[in-house]
């Protein structure tokens, strides 16, 4: 869908008067719906600054948006190209599935498309990083300067997304959206029932929406599995808002997150959802107020490997390693070292040593 801050992000916003460079006043379109548009014309309209006019003495300027593909077919994104991505079987979960394989910013965006708009029965893998847009974050997690290819989420409420998502322990980098008027925000937006989602970091991204706003989902339904996920993703809204998900009634097991809501660290899901074996970056060594399988740490517990530790100690083969001095949060992957717990003089410490 095309938010109106999308489509006036792709206006003019000077024009050339015999070489000098005069700056335009903010574009309306009092027509444009609220909650974004797929399709149709639009008339939006800007003004020249005081004192100049144009040739008919008139200082308003007109530009009309169409939306939509030459055949009549929804667009469903803005100024990012999309490219069909391959299609193999893939084990996810258990299940052999024929999914299709995501390597770049237009897979992604091709894949969010079809799901959004026609398809919502096909699955997907990751085959390699993908980042859309670069530095969205500054050092302390807040919105760098600049303009950003906008994101929209993976399933909008009339599409939840119901099958399987595996980032192969992949990212998902430089996701940006910036809407006050959208709920259900992240990577995805509804995520319902019988979907997985397996194995995916989302990072460097920015989500401001209105309700039900999270890193990786907005919501999350019941009987959803959700497993060694992670976000360090910015987010905030008004109301169910997490730095991993907005609302969930879903399982999720062995994630964490290192995001924060705003300028500070937030919950892990807005709604105090129960989790199994996840953690949450914080300032202080507190547990969950509701469930005592989320465990807020601080930095200094994620870089002694306590966390990495934590997120592994119930998985026959770990999902989660870690290089400890080296590495300060933990990585998604079965190829890096193992983190053991061991105890000197009841001192409790961790180690990459088996």
């Amino acid at each position: 869908v095309a938010y109106f801050e999308d489509v006036v992000g792709l206006m003019p916003v000077s024009i050339l008067a015999d070489g000098e460079e005069l700056t335009l006043g903010d574009w309306v379109c009092p027509d444009y719906p609220e909650a974004g548009a797929y399709e149709g014309e639009y008339r939006f309209e800007t003004s020249l600054p005081e004192g100049y006019a144009l040739s008919d003495g008139g200082s308003t300027l007109t530009l009309t948006v169409a939306l939509g593909g030459p055949e009549g077919e929804p667009v469903a994104m803005l100024a990012v190209s999309m490219t069909k991505p391959p299609q193999a079987d893939h084990t996810i979960g258990g299940i052999t599935v024929y999914a299709y394989e995501l390597s770049t910013a237009a897979h992604l965006y091709w894949f969010a498309n079809q799901i959004n708009t026609t398809q919502q029965d096909i699955s997907a893998v990751l085959t390699a990083d993908i980042t859309v847009n670069q530095n969205v974050l500054n050092a302390s997690g807040g919105l760098n300067s600049g303009s950003f290819e906008a994101w929209t989420p993976i399933v909008t409420v009339d599409h939840n997304f119901s099958v399987k998502f595996d980032g192969q322990g992949h990212t998902i980098s430089g996701l940006y959206l910036n809407n006050s008027n959208t709920s259900n925000v992240g990577l995805f937006g509804i995520v319902d029932s019988p979907a997985s989602i397996y194995r995916v970091g989302v990072v460097d991204s920015y989500f401001a929406g209105n309700q039900n706003v999270g890193g990786l989902c907005g919501r999350a339904l019941s009987d959803v599995r959700i497993e060694s996920c992670y976000t360090t993703a910015t987010v905030s809204g008004t109301s169910n808002v997490g730095t991993f998900c907005g609302y969930s009634n879903a399982n999720i097991n062995n994630c964490y997150s290192a995001g924060t809501v705003g300028d500070s660290y937030g919950k892990f899901t807005g709604n105090d959802g129960d989790v199994d074996f996840c953690y949450a970056l914080s300032d202080t060594n507190s547990d969950g107020t509701n469930d005592s399988d989320l465990k807020y740490r601080t930095i200094d517990a994620f870089k002694s490997g306590e966390v990495t530790y934590g997120l592994t100690k119930n998985q026959a083969t770990p999902s989660w390693r870690q290089t400890i001095g080296t590495q300060d949060f933990p990585q998604c992957t079965t190829d890096g070292d193992i983190v053991y717990r061991g105890k000197i003089n009841d001192v409790v410490y961790y180690h990459n040593h088996s």
